[in-house]
């Protein structure tokens, strides 16, 4: 019975101060409408745009509290052995670094793409594979093994038109060789929009 009669006595007060009224609902409008966009904005950027099969994915980062302006928040490799030794709670761990890189080869002038340096487990984890050629192995995470790499369609599509003769190639990435073991599907671009 209280709520009928809280129903009555609100609407009796929106009645009697219609200016009021009309900027409340405004108000809560904009405020929906705002977190409508927002959460439609960050569904289509970062939810959908995550190649990840399924909803168990987290990213784990580390924080120095004795600089808390920096923007720093990697993880060292060490730390993430420790990390994958100890963990009971994770089906595996996968740790990535990126940055920009020059990419040269022996058919053009070396140019800037964004470069992912990942564990080799990394793709496995998340559900992909590459569409030609084959995925990282353990063996290409030991400490001396060849570099290999695996080619983003974009850079694939560009830089090589598409050509699957790729596959085996020997690239240098700032100057040190790599082999080409692999293509990525169109529009896969994990982990922050790698081309390579």
């Amino acid at each position: 019975m209280n709520l009928i009669e809280d129903v009555r006595f609100g609407l009796r007060s929106m009645a009697k101060n219609p200016g009021f009224t009309a900027i409340a609902i405004t108000a809560l409008a904009l405020g929906i409408g705002v977190n409508a966009v927002v959460f439609a904005i960050v569904d289509a950027v970062l939810l959908k745009g995550i190649p990840f099969v399924g909803d168990n994915v987290l990213y784990l980062s580390t924080r120095n509290d004795a600089r808390p302006n920096a923007n720093d928040n990697r993880v060292s490799f060490p730390d993430f052995r420790d990390w994958s030794t100890q963990a009971k709670s994770f089906e595996g761990m996968a740790l990535y670094d990126a940055n920009q890189m020059n990419v040269s080869d022996k058919s053009g002038v070396p140019t800037r793409f964004n470069v992912a340096t990942i564990t080799p487990n990394t793709f496995t984890l998340i559900g992909q594979r590459p569409v030609i050629g084959r995925d990282f192995t353990a063996a290409d995470g030991k400490p001396g093994a060849p570099l290999v790499a695996i080619l983003g369609d974009r850079i694939w599509t560009e830089r090589y038109g598409r050509n699957p003769a790729v596959l085996g190639s020997i690239i240098r990435i700032n100057s040190v060789p790599a082999t080409i073991v692999g293509v990525m599907r169109p529009e896969f671009r994990f982990p922050d929009d790698a081309d390579l």
